[in-house]
């Protein structure tokens, strides 16, 4: 189902709709309210891309539309309905001339005569022999267009603001000197779009709330030498495959803040992150926190981090700022891998969620590399709310050194447990039993129940070793269950109903 979809203007009779474009969709329908149902706009309608022209509009009634995504001969859900009230919105346009200098504060520059305000929807073509340029403070917009062969410059000798309330779209060139562009619409949604690449020096997000959303569709490049992001307000949305190191030292991203990955390439240096009520949302693309052991992501004061597809690969910890720290850890997909580089903490565990914390976890991989400094475990899940359905607990990976006794203390139960076999890591209980929901995957290295419990719903496969102590396996799965592998362990055992051998 598309997102974002949204009304973009209504001028007169013309409504322009746009939302954001479905991976692998060949097409589009877009539905408005009939007698009675929504009915299929056939007529009177242009498409382009992820947006359409509908002419012939009610200039006296409102209108709703809604519009679904299709894959060959196969449609998807429609979107929510957007309600179209009467008279114009976002209409208002200034298109530049250049008929008398580059100053984009000159009135006789711009065809309504006038400097755009921030209700104005700016165009820049390409047939002004005079290209804009700023080089003053207080440039304004609403939406703004540079349209093919067209630019714009920001000053290169002065750090000027041009503050962008709509969407941004770049088919010529911008020339960011050392200026910074602020979204501030505190609209649900702005978009960067456009078929060139836009570099910008700093871009600012100063939207008002969380909920709203400046996305990325287009390419991007931020270029400051100093924490060319500035999250002020707003989520950041990374959707086109871009490349960006967006913060230079420490970022803390706070309670009206959010930032979301969902396709580009994140990069982090030698810096730690902090959640502090914000948010960090991965869809796609791969988020790199940290260069060096310590380097970790900390959470308080109900931090977020959802974790839907890509990667996120973090140095040293995901763990809280106390031990009563509030976040909140969702899962559904992609792959979490912690202790990337090294942990040297002593009261803080490379993968950390407190008593209050809940735990969500329906996808997806949580992978620990290595070894920490922490005094009782290496993953410690004590929530006492969870939501556990799917997903791997993952012990080691292909990066793994050797001789690594990796501790597990979990209050929650866990999906799959797998013992990843690169150099044979250890994978041991501390402290309380461990139940694993679906199946156990020894790979290779060792399983250590170091004489604790373990209750297992699925399968059973040991291609490593088993150690259980003194403690037993109970298989209470509520279907058959198999013990295979090249390496069965003796154990004991119980369960409701025999597993296979």
């Amino acid at each position: 189902m598309p997102e974002s979809f949204r009304i973009f203007s209504v001028c007169s009779d013309v409504v322009i709709l746009k939302w954001g474009a479905v991976s692998g969709a060949t097409a589009y329908k877009v539905y408005r309210l009939g007698s009675m149902y929504m009915e299929e706009v056939t007529s009177n309608i242009t498409f382009n891309g992820a947006s359409a022209t509908l002419t012939g509009q009610s200039i006296v009634g409102s209108e709703y539309y809604a519009v679904s995504a299709v894959t060959g001969s196969n449609e998807g859900q429609r979107t929510m309905a957007v309600k179209k009230a009467p008279g114009d919105y976002s209409c208002g346009g200034a298109n530049w001339t250049g008929a008398v200098s580059t100053d984009w504060f000159t009135a006789g520059n711009w065809s309504t005569n006038a400097v755009p305000t921030s209700a104005d929807n700016v165009i820049i073509p390409a047939a002004p022999a005079n290209q804009p340029q700023i080089n003053a403070a207080g440039a304004v917009c609403n939406g703004i267009t540079i349209e093919s062969g067209a630019s714009l410059t920001m000053s290169g000798a002065t750090a000027y603001t041009l503050a962008v309330a709509g969407d941004w779209i770049n088919d010529g060139t911008f020339n960011r000197g050392i200026g910074t562009v602020d979204f501030n619409g505190t609209n649900s949604y702005q978009e960067i779009a456009g078929a060139s690449t836009t570099n910008f020096y700093i871009l600012q997000v100063d939207k008002g709330a969380k909920e709203r959303i400046l996305e990325v569709t287009s390419l991007m490049t931020l270029n400051a030498a100093a924490n060319p992001l500035v999250l002020t307000s707003g989520t950041f949305k990374l959707s086109s495959a871009s490349t960006l190191s967006p913060f230079t030292s420490a970022p803390s991203i706070g309670g009206t803040a959010g930032f979301w990955n969902n396709g580009g390439t994140i990069n982090a240096g030698n810096f730690s992150w902090t959640l502090n009520a914000g948010l960090l949302r991965i869809s796609a693309g791969t988020v790199n926190v940290g260069t060096s052991s310590g380097n970790s992501i900390t959470y308080l004061n109900n931090g977020t981090l959802i974790m839907e597809g890509g990667a996120l690969n973090i140095a040293g910890r995901f763990s809280p700022n106390s031990g009563t720290s509030a976040g909140t850890f969702t899962q559904s997909g992609g792959a979490v891998t912690v202790n990337t580089v090294g942990s040297t903490s002593t009261t803080r565990a490379p993968f950390e969620l407190n008593s209050g914390v809940p735990f969500t976890m329906n996808g997806g991989t949580l992978a620990i590399r290595r070894v920490s400094s922490n005094s009782t475990a290496d993953i410690i899940i004590l929530s006492t709310t969870y939501d556990v359905t799917g997903g791997v607990l993952q012990i080691g990976d292909a990066l793994t050194p050797a001789s690594q006794t990796i501790r597990i203390n979990s209050t929650a139960p866990i999906y799959n447990l797998v013992v990843n076999a690169t150099n044979s890591p250890t994978a041991r209980f501390v402290a309380n039993p461990l139940t694993v929901k679906n199946d156990v995957t020894i790979s290779g290295g060792t399983l250590n129940a170091n004489g604790l419990t373990m209750n297992v719903g699925g399968n059973w496969t040991n291609n490593g070793a088993f150690t259980h102590g003194s403690g037993a396996v109970h298989f209470n799965g509520s279907g058959g269950q198999a013990i295979g592998g090249a390496s069965i362990a003796r154990s004991s055992t119980s369960s409701s109903r025999a597993p296979a051998a």
